[in-house]
């Protein structure tokens, strides 16, 4: 049993369980568990690189629903979650 639950832990939780073939309910959640920035306002030399981290892996989970998406043909929800990975790191290639 865990004593502390923390938002990065479910959100990296809901990415593991994503998987590479799973329906896209755990990308969902996991993109719902992230809320921004990780600790915004704190500049210890170990925080810069776990938002960098953080926010990489939003948006790349944000790329593989949309590419779920498409694969499934729901292409109108594809769209609203490539322009929020576009929106959250604007040199995403995946959709430019």
């Amino acid at each position: 049993m865990q004593a502390v639950t923390t938002d990065v832990s479910e959100f990296e939780a809901a990415l593991k369980a994503s998987g590479a073939q799973e329906p896209a309910d755990h990308l969902m959640e996991a993109l719902d568990l992230y809320t921004g920035e990780l600790l915004p306002g704190h500049y210890d030399a170990w925080i810069l690189p776990q938002q960098l981290r953080l926010q990489d892996e939003y948006t790349q989970a944000l790329t593989r629903l949309a590419e779920r998406l498409i694969a499934g043909g729901d292409i109108a929800r594809a769209l609203r979650y490539a322009q929020r990975a576009v929106e959250a790191d604007p040199s995403c290639e995946s959709f430019i």
